[in-house]
């Protein structure tokens, strides 16, 4: 394991990846983030004042706001508009994905079972990220709450251009947060705030880096 630093982000740990060596330089010349590179391979929707549950039958409903978007060149060819744009929302739909599967989902608290959440990470990311579940997922106490309310879901993303103008990779400032509520009527906070990095793919964006601190109700997890 080797450690590089470009422009550490304020109060954040070193950022979790599985990426080749090139793409770390790629980063780090960019001053885009610092980072540990890993090397190797409810019933719920945003419930408002209520604490009924609901079940739809296509799971639980959630989408981050798209609160701002950005582009880092490392030379002089930028993302076209359309493009930019297009690559935010791809990046909104998988982190929308994982918060749903891996915070608001109940079918998956019992269980801890997360296995649509790890099909959203790069295959190189997936073992590093199912040892790491209780930073990534609403953790075990779970198994007591009956259900959930989102509170506040924002990210911020940065793209990175290639060499030829296309989306290279991109970084996610996400902010979650939501109260959970146990079967004795206690809610209990649910956070989740830190950095991702995604890269495109043919099954979209995924996910091969992260650094996550939890809050208040995170079953334990420390920061990655």
């Amino acid at each position: 394991m080797s450690t590089a630093h470009a422009t550490p982000p304020p109060r954040r740990a070193a950022l979790r990846l599985a990426v080749p060596v090139a793409l770390a330089a790629a980063l780090a010349a960019a001053g885009v983030l610092a980072y540990r590179w890993v090397q190797g391979p409810v019933p719920v929707r945003s419930v408002g004042g209520s604490d009924e549950i609901e079940e739809p039958a296509a799971g639980p409903s959630f989408d981050f706001e798209l609160s701002s978007v950005t582009q880092e060149a490392t030379g002089s060819a930028r993302i076209a508009s359309a493009d930019l744009r297009a690559a935010a929302r791809g990046i909104r739909t998988t982190l929308s994905e994982l918060y749903r599967e891996a915070f608001l989902d109940p079918a998956n608290w019992a269980g801890q079972t997360f296995d649509e959440a790890w099909a959203l990470f790069d295959v190189d990311a997936v073992g590093a990220a199912r040892a790491e579940a209780a930073t990534l997922t609403i953790g075990p106490d779970a198994a007591g709450f009956e259900a959930i309310e989102v509170l506040e879901g924002s990210i911020q993303v940065s793209v990175l251009a290639g060499d030829d103008g296309s989306p290279f990779t991109a970084v996610a400032l996400v902010t979650f947060s939501a109260e959970a509520v146990g079967a004795d009527g206690v809610r209990v906070p649910v956070k989740s705030e830190g950095e991702f990095l995604l890269r495109p793919s043919d099954r979209g964006w995924l996910i091969y880096g992260w650094d996550l601190s939890r809050g208040a109700g995170d079953g334990g997890g420390a920061d990655s």
